[in-house]
């Protein structure tokens, strides 16, 4: 296997963020990011919300600044969160629930080793990241199972989408310490856990990679096309 890379990235906004991702997924595996914010809050929404009920709940939440992901899920509000993403390849078909039952065990052990107590949802769940009734359902608020939990609420969920071999996970933790570099480097263990390695690399996303996300942002992420997709 590669070496891990950590990303490092600039600040950008929830378009460019989902730029990089996407341009992530063909190019580089395995690697972890953590996403730099150019301000706060913004939000993103899973592929397949409908975009009328999701601007509803946008607009009550008073966030101007959102966009579809590429991956599914419900609605992330990024405000206070460490918001992070993890490009890496599996050659089995695993279902993604047993993906995510395991990634998440690795960062679970990782944080409550850092001092983060946090521990599964376990209880029954009839979330859908939208309702029958159209009203789309913020992720945070609606565990599911292998959620991670603290003080009976949901602190770390995320979201992935399979490219043939590739996965994409885009996850958020939202706890009080959450961008700490205490936080980032349990997460960072947690993933080489799941890998069964340690070794890592710090690299820094060049400037044609940036001007091409940019790029990618202005004709995808920004457009109506995109955001009006369902």
């Amino acid at each position: 296997m590669d070496k891990v890379k950590l990303i490092i990235s600039p600040l950008l906004d929830t378009y460019g963020q989902m730029a990089v991702d996407e341009l992530l997924v063909s190019n580089f595996a395995p690697c972890i990011r953590f996403f730099n914010w150019d301000f706060r809050p913004q939000a993103t929404f899973g592929y397949i919300q409908k975009i009328a009920q999701a601007k509803a709940e946008l607009k009550n939440l008073g966030i101007g600044s959102f966009t579809r992901r590429i991956t599914g899920g419900g609605l992330v509000l990024h405000k206070e969160d460490l918001t992070f993403s993890l490009v890496f390849d599996l050659e089995s078909r695993t279902q993604p629930s047993l993906i995510y039952t395991a990634l998440h065990s690795a960062i679970q052990d990782e944080l409550k080793k850092a001092g983060f107590l946090a521990s599964f949802y376990e209880g029954k769940s009839d979330y859908s990241p939208q309702t029958a009734g159209g009203k789309v359902q913020n992720c945070f608020t609606n565990p599911v199972a292998d959620d991670l939990m603290q003080d009976g609420k949901k602190v770390l969920g995320g979201a992935l989408r399979r490219f043939d071999k590739r996965v994409l996970y885009q996850g958020s933790l939202q706890i009080k310490e959450a961008e700490s570099q205490k936080a980032k480097d349990a997460l960072l263990k947690g993933f080489l856990k799941y890998l069964n390695t340690d070794i890592f690399e710090n690299y820094t996303l060049s400037r044609d990679f940036i001007n091409k996300a940019i790029k990618l942002a202005e004709t995808k992420y920004r457009s109506e096309d995109w955001l009006n997709k369902f």
